[in-house]
């Protein structure tokens, strides 16, 4: 989880809201995350597999919690407005994740 202390946020907060206030695009996106994380590696002097591994780490935790607090519940609602796919309640069907209930029950089920 990306949490920091309330009262380390501040300093942060400041310079990412008028950092992303200028980002207008995914290359840029992509330009910031990529020189932000290579700028931490010089600043720490992090040249080596351990410190550069925890660089990489850093962004693909940051990718797995938006997926999850993000991406996922907004695809559960658009599941649960527009119908999963028929190849899909097929397919989990046949793996019995969804037994004798409908991928809705489930999903509203997490919902909760």
């Amino acid at each position: 989880m990306p949490y920091i202390e309330q009262k380390d946020r501040k300093d942060f907060d400041t310079r990412i809201k008028g950092l992303a206030g200028i980002i207008r695009n995914k290359g840029e996106m992509n330009y910031v995350i990529s020189e932000l994380v290579g700028q931490w590696i010089v600043a720490n002097q992090l040249y080596n597999y351990e410190g550069i591994s925890n660089a990489i780490s850093a962004v693909h935790d940051a990718e797995i919690e938006l997926n999850r607090r993000i991406l996922m519940p907004y695809e559960v609602n658009k599941i649960l407005v527009n119908e999963d796919l028929d190849s899909f309640k097929a397919i989990l069907e046949k793996l019995e994740w969804i037994r004798d209930k409908s991928v809705k029950e489930i999903l509203a089920n997490k919902m909760e």
